[in-house]
């Protein structure tokens, strides 16, 4: 909704510093212009409030939002989850021009790490999938992906959103450990029934999971 992006953007004036905010899959132009039915809506609501002048700057800030954010260098946050393409690091995501669309048909290897990280799943056996549940083009990755990721990258852990667990819990801890899917919104689409989730890290990366409605 407009009025929570507009919240988020005033936390982020009031402290800065404080509050960071990454791109997700919702932040991409494709699924704005799309119904409220087909998992879209943002482009009727800022029309039906504001104007189409107002939706075009509200994509134009959702193309300068970061696609990762990495907390004292362990531990990387990012909305979907790892890419298909073997060896990726950091670097390689740095190296992406994100202040575009997001590309719905990636072909080239840069357009695939941008379209992975905010598009993918994990998945409980090894190695690179489809998603039957997210269409074409999206993957699944596995537990052996997230383990060379990390350490190839020297990374204790990754944090992830972009879907609620089949658990119907805010929070799941996959892929030994190093993988956490932190899903906040409670009762998602007013339907689904499953709580919200929170976690709170230490300054050492010690943290804590909490489950909310």
């Amino acid at each position: 909704a407009c009025e929570i992006l507009i919240l988020a953007l005033g936390y982020m004036i009031a402290a800065p510093g404080a509050v960071y905010l990454n791109r997700g899959n919702h932040e991409s132009l494709d699924m704005n212009v799309r119904t409220f039915g087909e998992g879209g809506g943002f482009s009727q609501e800022v029309g039906s409030k504001y104007d189409s002048v107002t939706f075009t700057l509200f994509q134009q800030l959702f193309n300068t939002l970061p696609i990762a954010t990495r907390i004292n260098g362990e531990v990387l946050v990012v909305h979907g989850g790892l890419s298909r393409i073997r060896e990726t690091t950091l670097e390689h995501m740095q190296q992406i021009d994100r202040r575009r669309r997001v590309p719905v048909g990636p072909s080239t290897d840069v357009d695939v790490l941008f379209f992975d990280f905010l598009w993918s799943d994990p998945r409980k056996t090894n190695g690179v999938g489809t998603s039957g549940a997210r269409g074409a083009n999206c993957i699944t990755f596995g537990p052996d992906i997230t383990r060379r990721f990390c350490e190839k990258n020297r990374l204790r852990m990754i944090v992830r959103s972009h879907e609620v667990p089949k658990s119907l819990s805010g929070v799941e801890v996959q892929h030994d450990g190093r993988l956490i899917t932190i899903f906040s919104a409670s009762n998602y689409c007013g339907r689904i029934g499953n709580t919200g989730g929170t976690m709170l890290l230490t300054p050492q990366l010690d943290y804590q999971l909490m489950e909310h409605w």
